[in-house]
């Protein structure tokens, strides 16, 4: 049998609020995508994992990781999120076909190393309780997208890896 070639690579961050609570760390889609020459983005105003990505030819899964990081939130929080990694704030892992998926336990501040883009909406915390109340992204408009920013739509397989971190994720 042949080995399944991993092409989608993604990492959620997790930390605890103010009050202690777990949140999910989501980003928001922008309206344009700046990697590619100020595209329109596909579903603006949805909501994705904290980054992802894809793999390029003879990129481990690993490595695209870190690259989509050090693209997406900058090099700052790579380097605070490969010290927490080396320190066992690894909190799961996940290979499924061709997707590759981390949650990480980070501790609060560490979030003030993200450098967002301004072709993000920017970031969206996301309790465990919350996670019911997320919509289907495939039920918006591709272009249009979410114009409502009070509400928090993902595709079902990224809110599924949001519902299983908090799930994970124990006092």
């Amino acid at each position: 049998m042949a080995e399944t070639k991993v092409s989608k690579v993604g990492i959620l961050l997790v930390t605890r609020n103010k009050d202690g609570k777990l949140v999910a760390v989501l980003q928001r889609r922008g309206q344009y995508n700046h990697e590619k020459d100020w595209e329109p983005k596909s579903f603006p105003g949805g909501c994705q994992l904290t980054a992802s990505g894809g793999t390029n030819e003879g990129e481990s899964p690993v490595g695209a990781l870190f690259r989509e990081i050090i693209e997406e939130l900058g090099d700052r929080i790579s380097v605070s999120m490969s010290f927490s990694y080396f320190q066992r704030k690894h909190i799961c892992g996940d290979a499924t076909g061709e997707k590759f998926t981390i949650a990480m336990l980070v501790p609060r501040k560490t979030l003030g190393d993200i450098r967002w883009h301004p072709s993000t909406g920017g970031p969206v915390f996301v309790d465990a309780k919350a996670v019911s109340e997320i919509k289907n992204l495939l039920d918006f408009d591709k272009v249009t997208g979410v114009t409502d920013s009070r509400i928090i739509a993902m595709f079902p397989d990224e809110k599924e890896v949001v519902r299983k971190a908090l799930e994970i994720i124990w006092e």
